[in-house]
């Protein structure tokens, strides 16, 4: 599991960070986090979206299929909601 490889403070940092995750559901048109297309969200997903963390819309390293949640921005709830699927 993703949340066991995480340091101490990474997970204390996480626990304390109040960022409102709903459900969400792995469907045709949806957020999708198996990046590789694998079937599988793994490692392999985690470092293509680790390469764009942090792009906006329009700076060039911008992928819409890494937005998890449609923010124009890769960024700290993406990476949330990438963990709730890490494994599956």
């Amino acid at each position: 599991k993703l949340w066991d490889c995480l340091s101490d403070h990474a997970r204390h940092v996480l626990r304390r960070q109040r960022v409102k995750i709903e459900s969400i559901a792995i469907t045709d048109g949806g957020p999708n986090p198996d990046f590789d297309g694998d079937g599988e969200v793994g490692f392999r997903d985690f470092i293509l979206f680790a390469q764009v963390y942090g792009a906006k819309r329009g700076d060039g390293l911008y992928e819409g299929k890494f937005d998890l949640d449609s923010n124009d921005e890769i960024g700290f709830a993406d990476f949330i909601l990438f963990a709730l699927s890490y494994g599956k």
